[in-house]
């Protein structure tokens, strides 16, 4: 495709690549409490907001981990969030850290902890587990505090 014109995938080419506009996924969890109109909102991120074509960047923040971690090299950033469109488990290196995403849990990302189980400390969500493990940032995954999360693709 030329530059400049518009992609199937709802971007603009740019240099032979689709490059779409970026998507954000932000949520407030509370304590003790399951997640399910976060659910429903992570769901539409991963499966409607976040399209096919290239990424430049992907990061993880939030109230308990405000400088969060950003992954800023656009193939591997293509490659995460994609991964979480298409529920493919994967696991990258980036940034000095190592990006997970998983199936379980109604699809997870995590950033430098183990998928698919409690950490003492860590960065997971994964709103969509049906309980209130719904993940954390700079805090347990499992009974976390109540705290703001957010990813961004762009």
């Amino acid at each position: 495709m030329a530059d400049g014109t518009s992609c199937s995938a709802g971007g603009i080419c740019e240099a032979g690549a689709c490059s779409v506009q970026g998507t954000v996924f932000s949520e407030d969890f509370v304590e003790f409490q399951a997640a399910p109109a976060q659910c429903e909102s992570w769901n539409n991120f991963r499966f409607n907001e976040l399209v096919e074509g290239s990424y430049a960047s992907v990061s993880m923040s939030g109230t308990l981990d405000p400088a969060g971690v950003t992954c800023s090299d656009p193939d591997v950033a293509t490659q995460i969030c994609q991964a979480l469109h298409d529920n493919t488990p994967t696991s990258v290196s980036c940034g000095g850290h190592v990006w997970n995403v998983a199936q379980c849990a109604g699809g997870e990302l995590s950033v430098d902890t183990s998928v698919c189980s409690c950490n003492n400390f860590g960065r997971t969500l994964r709103p969509c587990i049906g309980f209130f493990n719904w993940g954390g940032l700079n805090s347990d995954t499992c009974n976390p505090r109540s705290q703001n999360i957010t990813v961004v693709c762009e």
